[in-house]
């Protein structure tokens, strides 16, 4: 088994950011897995030729949504970055294109195949019958459930509830707001009410040897007083230490060592004034990420970007609020009902059987329209 993994990883390249790239691992791979900015960096530095597929997921952001603040953000980014692949590997009739959504409208798809065949000289059949669709059994392999929840509307309610999850060592806790500052205050309003003991230092590892873990879950190690020797005298579970070590946030450090992590981007006019405490880089994403997925995080406080890219399992999904600032109106909207059938259906996915999707009784009807929505619900959007 060894050596097959051995074999596997070198014919997989995997890259998830600006990070230097092994050449000679670039030379044997034969899979390529990429973010979309990494894509066309990667294929014009090291000139690979010879592509034979390229699959593009979320392919429904190479289209505008008629959304201001979505067009101008991470779809406009996403569509510039996917763009530049297709310009690049245009020429070569031998590389396959196979497009992957769930939230695109079939004459909206019609309407992209067309304009790439024009565009880039694909040749993609015309009309809604190239567009495949996939079975009912493809969907959300979890029970999903719509919980009327008052407990979130506030901050404060919201540190309740995550101090219980953290107490009681309940995992899978996702909380969805669309603004930046407020998951800062409720990280912060959670470092003081949950954990570790003493604040951040200058030391090498972000923390000084005498911070002692409270001990909080049954994975945890330390309880009270106890100080334990080297880097576990940080308190930081098993097989976290060199992880947490890695992660560049102090924040996110702090908060992660509660059970705690956070994932976002930045919206426009949020009012934050100190950006660089929730400054994160993908390592730090990648790294909360990992955590979650493996259960050593009890909660993850998310902005919109979880919709996109981000592989974790979710039991129980929070989402406060359904409206998010829209530069355009100078003004909170109501959140698109492709938008948020994405963010909503990151619940279950057969991680668990049952998952439950939590929020305030007024945003219940628009919650059970995005979860019932098929691709014929979604507005026809241009190219």
């Amino acid at each position: 088994v060894k050596h097959i993994v051995e074999l596997v990883n070198r014919r997989v390249f995997i890259q998830t950011g600006e990070s230097k790239s092994d050449k000679k691992h670039i030379k044997e791979a034969i899979v390529f897995v990429t973010i979309y900015e990494s894509a066309s960096p990667l294929l014009k530095s090291y000139k690979i030729k010879n592509l034979s597929l390229v699959v593009v997921d979320e392919a429904h952001l190479t289209q505008s949504s008629g959304i201001d603040i979505e067009d101008q953000s991470r779809s406009y980014q996403i569509s510039g970055n996917l763009y530049d692949v297709f310009n690049i590997i245009k020429n070569n009739s031998n590389c396959r294109l196979v497009f992957l959504t769930g939230t695109i409208n079939p004459t909206s798809a019609a309407n992209m195949t067309e304009f790439l065949n024009k565009r880039f000289k694909r040749n993609f059949p015309k009309g809604r019958t190239g567009i495949s669709t996939a079975p009912a059994s493809a969907g959300n392999r979890s029970l999903l459930s719509v919980v009327v929840n008052e407990s979130i509307r506030t901050d404060e309610g919201i540190v309740r509830n995550i101090e219980r999850s953290v107490r009681q060592n309940d995992w899978g806790q996702l909380y969805v707001l669309f603004s930046t500052a407020g998951i800062a205050n409720i990280v912060e309003m959670c470092i003081k009410n949950i954990g570790i003991r003493n604040i951040e230092s200058r030391s090498s590892q972000g923390y000084e040897p005498g911070n002692v873990f409270s001990g909080l879950g049954k994975n945890r190690q330390g309880v009270g007083s106890i100080k334990l020797d080297d880097l576990d005298r940080l308190g930081i579970p098993r097989g976290m230490q060199m992880i947490v070590a890695n992660i560049t946030n102090p924040l996110l450090r702090q908060s992660v060592l509660r059970g705690v992590g956070f994932i976002h981007r930045k919206i426009p006019d949020d009012r934050f004034r100190d950006q660089r405490k929730l400054k994160m880089d993908d390592n730090d994403k990648m790294i909360v990420a990992k955590l979650f997925r493996e259960r050593k995080l009890n909660v993850l406080l998310a902005t919109d970007a979880v919709g996109i890219g981000v592989n974790i399992d979710v039991k129980e999904l929070y989402i406060p609020s359904l409206n998010k600032f829209n530069k355009a109106v100078k003004g909170h909207v109501e959140s698109s009902l492709r938008d948020l059938s994405q963010i909503l259906n990151r619940a279950g996915r057969g991680a668990t059987p049952i998952a439950s999707i939590q929020t305030p009784r007024e945003n219940v009807e628009m919650v059970n329209n995005a979860l019932n929505a098929n691709p014929d619900d979604f507005p026809v959007v241009g190219v």
